[in-house]
């Protein structure tokens, strides 16, 4: 009877044991969802206030201020080279900052070089769709000579006709104003520019 007696209370025992045991664990996992959601509302919102701050933060960045560091350089430099509103303007504009300088924006000044890299993405457009070759030609006519850097003026005559691409290079490589000029004329005449 002893025997019985002690391996039901055997029973017993481990019965408690086995029941503490999920308790604990049951108290645990109470305390650790409740150490979890505080922790996960808390990050939830530093997340949600950090996202508000980048906002800000974007909306910040992303205004267009003067540049004064640039604005600065140009009043220097317009001192020294003798510059002012009637032979100069400027113009910068930073895309990846938003800080600008204009000076004397208004004013209208011949194009210069500047037009030089524009007809040269419309010929190599030309060329890249098979509309013209690089040995296709152009005539030099008497008008489109102009004084500048170059080899047109000196290596062909008025009346000539020129290769595209030997044109195309000295517009860029030497800022040839001649052979801009004619390729100029060859876009007009084709209602381009």
């Amino acid at each position: 009877m002893n025997k019985g007696k002690r391996f039901k209370n055997k029973k017993k025992i481990n019965k408690m044991k086995v029941m503490l045991f999920i308790s604990l664990i049951i108290i645990f996992l109470l305390i650790f969802q409740k150490i979890f959601v505080e922790n996960t509302k808390n990050t939830y919102f530093e997340i949600e206030e950090f996202e508000i701050k980048l906002e800000n933060k974007e909306i910040t960045e992303n205004e267009e201020t003067e540049d004064e560091n640039v604005k600065t350089y140009i009043e220097n430099k317009m001192e020294t080279e003798n510059l002012t509103n009637e032979n100069f303007a400027f113009f910068y504009y930073n895309e990846d900052t938003k800080k600008y300088y204009f000076y004397n924006e208004k004013k209208w000044f011949t194009a210069a070089s500047t037009s030089k890299v524009p007809i040269a993405m419309l010929y190599y457009d030309k060329l890249n769709e098979g509309e013209i070759t690089k040995n296709s030609t152009y005539k030099y006519e008497s008008g489109t000579y102009e004084v500048g850097d170059g080899l047109t003026a000196y290596k062909y005559d008025v009346g000539d006709y020129i290769p595209v691409s030997f044109l195309l290079e000295q517009m860029i490589v030497n800022s040839d104003n001649t052979a801009t000029n004619i390729l100029s004329l060859g876009l007009r005449r084709k209602n381009i520019l």
